[in-house]
């Protein structure tokens, strides 16, 4: 019985006390802080006024990223077959030397 009469009269008198603790936080974060990476140039950013116009954009992009993916299939194969030739050639300078 006393033990809770202790903890009554310790938490009414803690409980005025709860709302005045107040944690601060330096709020002058130096720009560059924030993030690293670069700002988002918007000006490309397509802004169609009706959904028409926005299913346009849409299919105009997966078009392009079509095209590219295209170009990055042709690229690899060449980058392979150059990676051919050159072990090719540095085969011949082995035989070469010896």
């Amino acid at each position: 019985m006393m033990r809770w009469i202790i903890v009554n009269l310790v938490v009414l008198f803690l409980l005025p006390t709860l709302g005045c603790y107040s944690i601060n936080v330096d709020a002058n974060i130096p720009e560059g802080v924030v993030s690293s990476s670069p700002r988002v140039d918007s000006s490309k950013v397509p802004r169609p006024q009706t959904l028409s116009e926005a299913q346009e954009e849409i299919n105009l992009a997966y078009a392009r990223i079509q095209s590219l993916e295209r170009k990055v299939r042709n690229l690899e194969g060449d980058k392979s077959e150059l990676k051919r030739k050159v072990s090719a050639l540095e085969k011949r300078l082995d035989r070469y030397e010896d």
